[in-house]
């Protein structure tokens, strides 16, 4: 039986990842549990809902404004406050201590004072905050006389893009069906009628629906992929050697855990040092698709091609016939399995010079991690390299220790793969250390291969039409 103390648990949303873990440790050291750090807003529903559902109270949720961040549409506070009235509808005996970037007299934080959320702290109030008073506010919450000036909004702040007749927060709808404590899968469905975002956590999901318009921003579809399991069917894999170019894959041990996401960033990376990139999808998904769509912000793409280019790297949708010819003109390929749900799919992985399995960290999904590496021991030994995002040192640790294999690492808080990170490029850089060359020397020795091989051509023509003439 749970003792009051264990039942404490907490959810820490916040973009910093590093300072998220500093709070962590000092709550601990008070007793209180963190369960989960979510550094992404649009994850922040799925966690709860999928923590509730099997079982796992939440005591508290710390949340700070920066997690509303997306680096190419500024901050979707409008979202963030739909979030937070959603979660007090569902949820109302989750404690919340709500760290705001914006300053007081914003429209937000009125906003939070009607959906009966008073443990607020501003840039103006939170530069002496310790972690007893964290944990004391969340047995004892502010009244409604310590915030009430807080109502006292500024009409010159604009900041929400609703028409007059919608203006407000609106919850999320949310729908929970569970019939075990299994992981959840989160499918997203946008009604027509009404401009309500809608949240499905289901047990199985039988079929994706297309959505036709693209997501508010590109950053925000990526962060939304992967949601879904990819359809099974037979596809023509990919058996021809591609001779000079360096194949990297990623497959991830289940959905939604960011595998696309890591493909980006290593293409990037790559991108950033000269080399010649592709990223080709693999899984029938489809994601490739929605994420031009958000690129060149339409619902629709004259250019039926496969393949679209996106700062710098070239993207290749989804085809059941793979022409690896096309890819002999790149120094890197970059291969996005997603999901692993095929058989057949490993003989391919493993044909690649670099192979990425990416997993999560968090406890109570460590185990499909797990559960990956051990459907396929028997296949004798391999060069998978895990790597696990938003992750501490600990639990690097104890993945190291359960899969007995060091080829561990831990992925940085990285929301927009477009963008240079040092921490995240240094973890690249040892993962990828094997086959990483300069990417103009590199451009050099492939043309030189490439006049190599157009001199020998030449050479063998001209021996031919030597002996004809004899």
């Amino acid at each position: 039986m749970e003792t009051e103390l264990q039942s404490k648990n907490i959810v820490i949303a916040n973009q910093d990842h590093r300072f998220a873990e500093q709070i962590k440790k000092k709550l601990e050291l008070k007793g209180l549990k963190v369960i989960e750090i979510v550094v992404i807003l649009d994850h922040l529903l799925e966690t709860l809902e999928e923590k509730i559902a099997q079982g796992t109270p939440i005591y508290g949720l710390i949340i700070s404004s920066s997690i509303a961040k997306s680096a190419l549409h500024g901050k979707r506070l409008e979202l963030l406050s739909d979030t937070m009235l959603t979660i007090r509808e569902r949820h109302s005996d989750i404690r919340f201590i709500f760290l705001s970037d914006e300053n007081e007299g914003h429209p937000l934080l009125a906003e939070l004072i009607t959906f009966g959320i008073y443990n607020i702290f501003t840039r103006n109030t939170s530069t002496n905050l310790n972690i007893d008073e964290f944990v004391n506010l969340m047995e004892h919450p502010k009244a409604f006389a310590d915030v009430k000036h807080l109502r006292d909004v500024n009409p010159d702040i604009q900041w929400r893009h609703r028409t007059t007749a919608t203006e407000g927060a609106r919850s999320i709808n949310v729908a929970v069906e569970t019939t075990a404590a299994k992981p959840t899968v989160v499918e997203k469905v946008v009604e027509k009628v009404v401009e309500k975002e809608v949240v499905k956590v289901v047990e199985k999901v039988v079929e994706k629906k297309q959505i036709a318009e693209p997501d508010e921003s590109l950053l925000d579809h990526i962060h939304s992929l992967e949601l879904l399991p990819p359809i099974t069917s037979k596809r023509e894999m990919i058996n021809e050697t591609v001779v000079g170019t360096i194949l990297i894959s990623l497959i991830g041990v289940e959905s939604a855990v960011g595998t696309t996401h890591t493909a980006l960033l290593v293409a990037n990376f790559l991108n950033r040092k000269s080399f010649k990139v592709a990223v080709v999808e693999l899984s029938e998904k489809r994601d490739f698709e929605a994420l031009e769509f958000a690129y060149e912000g339409t619902t629709q793409i004259e250019n039926q091609e496969r393949k679209f280019e996106m700062f710098g790297v070239d993207y290749y949708k989804y085809s059941y016939e793979q022409d690896v010819s096309v890819y002999r003109n790149y120094d890197y390929v970059i291969l996005d399995f997603g999901y692993f749900a095929e058989s057949d799919v490993l003989d391919e992985f493993r044909r690649s010079h670099i192979q990425l399995v990416i997993g999560h960290g968090s406890e109570w999904r460590q185990k499909k991690i797990y559960d990956f590496a051990k459907s396929y021991e028997e296949q004798g030994e391999h060069e998978w390299i895990y790597c696990v995002p938003f992750v501490d040192d600990a639990a690097i640790k104890d993945i190291k220790a359960g899969l007995q294999d060091d080829s561990v690492y831990s992925v940085p808080t990285h929301p927009d793969p477009f963008r240079q990170t040092k921490e995240t490029d240094q973890i690249l850089e040892h993962i990828l250390r094997s086959h990483l060359v300069n990417g103009h020397d590199r451009g050099k020795s492939m043309r030189l291969m490439k006049a190599m091989t157009v001199a020998f051509i030449l050479v063998i023509v001209i021996l031919v039409l030597l002996l004809i003439e004899k």
